[in-house]
């Protein structure tokens, strides 16, 4: 059979072969959803342009690319789509529902978890800098969190290691809740070795400040030096 020939296409979104293949995005998607493609409506044609049948292949993919990357749902969503913004897009929609699913209605402390987490929200993107709370745009770890719940109305200490008796400890991680601090130390065994604090968010996932050279960013919350969270709002 002679070679089918490249359709007329200029620019990057075609590569010459043999046989033309298309090398965006989207083709790679759909090439994954005949790996786990489901007949979700059960019309016996399980079709990627057909949402019935597309959200459950998504969500087989998914499932399946969180176990191969150790249940590191950033990685599992980069996998899908290889790019950063789409990875802090799914999970900022996703945390945000946790958010809402996750607060009590009515709740005293409510208002202020909202605000700080709306806050911390607001700074996506900003560049780190150690030392920083907001002046120029630039924070660092535990200036993020001391703004965020200042927007809340509630003062905290200036230090991850201070803050970490601003509020009632949480050491057991499914207790977590929106809007707690989650704490990172050298020594799991000593408080007095923390290095570093962001605010979860819901669904394994917290906004922080990561380090010199990185911005605020959406990542997972529970790791290997992670310490436990305080709430606030419950001294």
């Amino acid at each position: 059979m002679p070679p089918t020939p490249a359709p007329a296409c200029p620019g990057p979104c075609w590569r010459r072969s043999a046989r033309w293949r298309p090398t965006t995005a989207a083709s790679r998607r759909r090439a994954s959803f005949w790996r786990f493609a489901v007949d979700g409506n059960a019309d016996g044609n399980a079709s990627p342009y057909d949402p019935a049948d597309a959200i459950p292949s998504a969500a087989a993919y998914l499932c399946k690319a969180l176990r191969d990357h150790g249940g590191d749902l950033s990685a599992a969503v980069f996998a899908y789509n290889h790019a950063p913004w789409y990875v802090d897009k799914v999970l900022t929609i996703a945390s945000g529902y946790a958010a809402s699913a996750t607060l009590p209605p009515g709740a005293p402390a409510a208002d202020a978890v909202d605000a700080a987490l709306q806050f911390a929200f607001g700074q996506l993107g900003k560049p780190y800098q150690w030392g920083g709370t907001g002046e120029g745009g630039f924070y660092d770890c535990s200036g993020l969190t001391l703004r965020a719940y200042q927007a809340g109305g509630l003062q905290l200490p200036r230090t991850a290691a201070a803050q970490w008796n601003a509020g009632a400890h949480i050491l057991d991680p499914a207790a977590v809740q929106p809007g707690d601090l989650v704490f990172y130390a050298s020594d799991l065994a000593n408080p007095a070795t923390i290095h570093h604090v962001g605010i979860y968010i819901g669904a394994g996932n917290m906004i922080n400040a990561p380090h010199a050279g990185a911005v605020i960013r959406i990542q997972p919350a529970f790791r290997g030096d992670y310490l436990g969270a305080i709430r606030p709002t419950a001294r």
